[in-house]
């Protein structure tokens, strides 16, 4: 009986100590869980969490802490079934450090009413299943952002996509001051005289609409358009002239200090529109006779796309417009106008060559089939300006910017843009024509991620080796010290 009494005590304190034990462990995992939950609950609040990833994905910039800094109006994201973690994140940087700044995850599926409540201007701008909207209540303006405008890209050899940076932080910064601009830059492209119709401008109006601007096709005599110094005109290969009136209409627009894109096709007949001619001349653009194309001299293999000599491959001149551009800019100008190399610039026009051919072209005459003849015409001597950008001080003391293009074909052949560096080039000059504070400078982070290089192997190799010679000394030293005892 005594040992059994004693048997039954020691297995009631054995079972007392394992019940202790077991509440203090799991007493400690629910201490522990709970302090996780509420560092992370602070580490999202604060933005105390640290960027680890390899190309400092989650973190912004200098650019990035003004716009948040100058943020004195709500701005409100709504994350359309978005699963990134690497943007959740940043999106939820950019809410700790701006009280303006909040956002939350949604579904179409769960919230049908988001599409109605930003109704888009067209079906191809309608809120995706996989996008941003930017929502600013205090201008009522909002902004949809597909995920792949956050993807930088271009093409390989064979057309297909290679992916080669990630532009989170310039697209979310640039939209959050978008929607909460008073004021965003507008883009007038003009229509009535057989330029380029909105249905040829598709690529060109959704670069500018992912710069962040607002795209408007207008004509001079509707009623309500009136053009502003700060919007930039955009003239695409007009066939008529344009009216007295609407000349005036053009010119008080250069004179209080407006910009202006314009584009002049070999076939436009410049020399029967007087008025359009007048506009060009303003600026010292100079087209050739109408009818001829510039055309690559067959000693100079790498200057057109063999075997078309009249498919240019020009060069980019260093100018403000492309002083952000690489050097070897790859551009394709087919069927080019050519222009007259300006002459020495005066106090109040500046007129400089953007893009040029080689020195070996030649104007040559050009068929309705886009065939060229080849056979050069008199007195005609390379190089030949394809592209010209000039800087006027107007009689209001205003600067008025412009360029011109000698190829439309630039602006809306999609080819042409998967092959070349077409919408770089146009991105840049655009915003030397017109700056916008809602295009920032950020440039994209790489979307691959290094490989490594035989330098980068040195320490890991090191390392590698180490550890077995100091594994076999710890081994000797115990083995040595055991032989003694």
């Amino acid at each position: 009986m005594i040992k059994r009494f004693f048997a039954g005590l020691r297995a009631g304190r054995r079972w007392r100590y394992s019940a202790a034990a077991t509440v203090l462990l799991l007493s400690a995992l629910a201490v522990l869980l709970i302090l996780n939950v509420l560092m992370t609950r602070l580490e999202d609040r604060h933005g105390w969490r640290t960027d680890m990833s390899w190309n400092s994905l989650t973190s912004y910039g200098a650019d990035t802490q003004k716009v948040l800094d100058s943020l004195t109006v709500p701005v409100h994201v709504y994350a359309v079934y978005q699963e990134d973690a690497y943007l959740l994140a940043l999106l939820d940087r950019y809410a700790a450090n701006c009280p303006n700044f909040t956002w939350e995850k949604t579904n179409l599926a769960l919230n049908p009413g988001l599409v109605s409540r930003f109704r888009a201007a067209t079906p191809e701008e309608s809120i995706g299943s996989d996008s941003l909207v930017f929502f600013c209540e205090a201008t009522g303006r909002f902004k949809a952002v597909p995920f792949a405008q956050m993807l930088n890209y271009t093409f390989d050899e064979e057309g297909n996509v290679v992916y080669e940076g990630l532009q989170y932080e310039r697209v979310l910064s640039s939209a959050i001051t978008y929607v909460a601009a008073e004021q965003i830059p507008r883009v007038m492209i003009l229509q009535g005289h057989g330029e380029l119709s909105e249905g040829m401008t598709v690529l060109l109006a959704d670069l500018l609409d992912r710069s962040f601007r607002d795209v408007y096709y207008f004509t001079l005599n509707a009623q309500g358009i009136t053009l502003e110094p700060d919007d930039l005109l955009l003239i695409l290969s007009p066939e008529r002239d344009f009216t007295d009136s609407e000349t005036e209409q053009l010119l008080a627009f250069a004179e209080a200090g407006g910009s202006m894109l314009l584009t002049c096709d070999y076939s436009d007949p410049v020399e029967r529109m007087p008025n359009w001619q007048s506009l060009l001349r303003l600026y010292g653009f100079l087209p050739e006779p109408t009818g001829t194309v510039v055309c690559a001299s067959a000693e100079e293999p790498g200057s057109y796309l063999d075997p078309y000599r009249y498919m240019l491959l020009p060069s980019v001149r260093y100018t403000g417009a492309t002083q952000t551009l690489a050097a070897n800019t790859a551009l394709l100008f087919p069927a080019a106008r050519g222009f007259a190399v300006p002459a020495e610039a005066d106090s109040y026009l500046a007129t400089d060559v953007l893009v040029s051919s080689a020195e070996g072209a030649f104007l040559t005459d050009m068929s309705a089939e886009l065939s060229s003849s080849g056979e050069p015409l008199s007195d005609s001597r390379g190089p030949y300006a394809l592209g010209l950008l000039a800087e006027r001080i107007t009689g209001k003391a205003e600067r008025s910017q412009a360029a011109v293009l000698g190829s439309s074909a630039v602006l809306t052949e999609e080819w042409i843009w998967a092959r070349t560096d077409t919408e770089a080039f146009l991105a840049s000059l655009v915003g030397w024509l017109q700056p916008s504070r809602s295009e920032l400078p950020i440039a994209p982070r790489s979307a691959v991620r290094p490989q490594l290089t035989v330098g980068s192997l040195g320490a890991g190799t090191v390392v590698i080796f180490l550890l077995p010679v100091l594994a076999a000394a710890a081994a000797l030293l115990v083995l040595g010290y055991r032989r003694k005892l």
